[in-house]
């Protein structure tokens, strides 16, 4: 069993019944051996969309905190969000060994997640090169975003992006640092309104750091943890679109490696959460 304490960071802009059932998801899969830090957005707060009711109180878990900073959905971005979930548990001195990123919508469905971390040193999905000059998908923002090329100027004049998904991206704590501080000394993130662009920043600034940091170490890396249902064929799912009851198959047959997924159907009574639920062995309490 393992004993590394893991920091599970979560943007949310509200629903505070989903992220519960969430954190019970998670709390199951790790064996308790995590602390999550909850952001939740400056409009999801001014609106009141996370106000607490019923038994589902994310307050009523032990382990679990809410960042007193809200800043707008994208700003400073998700990655900048991530980051400053971290810097909140640092200030309140909270105990970890890894850090772990996601997002509101994912779930996991296999145990043992915490053991599979404590045999890495990181998870990220493989990166690939971006080619800049091609004029489609994201690469025009790319290109054009002057924080990416103050980044990789530091790594060389034609130091390449790389691009991956980050969902479930882990890194033991000094590795987690060490990536953020090439960052945030290359862009600060004290400013709001930064990082930001037509694109998701975080999946080219985590793997290309990573790639020129990290690359030529000889670290115990896996794949990230979460997986990406609507980018992947077999589910034949629109954007953003959530798995249903006809996909259960499909994610238990997934890489052994892969311990959660998304999108989950945000109602609590759906197939995919009664299954998920019955596999972590874990209830939620009747409201």
């Amino acid at each position: 069993m393992a004993t590394h304490k893991i920091l599970i960071s979560i943007p949310t802009n509200g629903n505070p019944a989903q992220i519960y059932d969430q954190v019970a998801a998670y709390n199951a899969a790790m064996a308790g051996n995590c602390t999550h830090i909850v952001h939740v957005s400056r409009d999801a707060a001014q609106s009141g969309a996370m106000a607490e009711s019923g038994a589902l109180r994310l307050s009523s878990f032990e382990n679990v905190l809410l960042n007193d900073r809200h800043y707008f959905s994208r700003t400073p971005s998700i990655l900048g969000i991530h980051v400053m979930n971290v810097e909140f548990a640092v200030r309140l001195g909270i105990a970890f060994d890894y850090v772990y990123l996601h997002t509101a919508s994912d779930l996991p469905f296999r145990r043992n997640l915490d053991v599979h971390i404590a045999q890495h040193d990181f998870g990220m999905g493989p990166s690939r090169r971006v080619d800049a000059t091609k004029q489609n998908g994201w690469n025009p923002a790319v290109a054009d975003h002057r924080d990416i090329h103050v980044l990789t100027s530091y790594f060389g004049a034609d130091a390449p992006i790389y691009t991956t998904r980050t969902e479930g991206f882990f890194a033991r704590r000094d590795l987690f640092f060490e990536v953020m501080w090439y960052a945030k000394v290359h862009v600060p993130f004290e400013r709001e309104n930064i990082w930001r662009g037509n694109y998701p920043f975080e999946e080219f600034l985590l793997p290309t750091v990573v790639e020129h940091v990290l690359g030529k170490r000889n670290l115990r890396r896996t794949r990230h943890a979460v997986h990406t249902t609507t980018s992947d064929r077999s589910f034949a799912l629109k954007t953003r679109e959530p798995v249903s009851e006809r996909h259960i198959s499909l994610l238990d047959g997934l890489d052994r490696a892969i311990f959660a997924f998304k999108f989950a159907p945000t109602d609590l009574a759906s197939p995919v959460r009664v299954w998920v639920r019955r596999r972590l062995g874990y209830e939620l309490p009747v409201q």
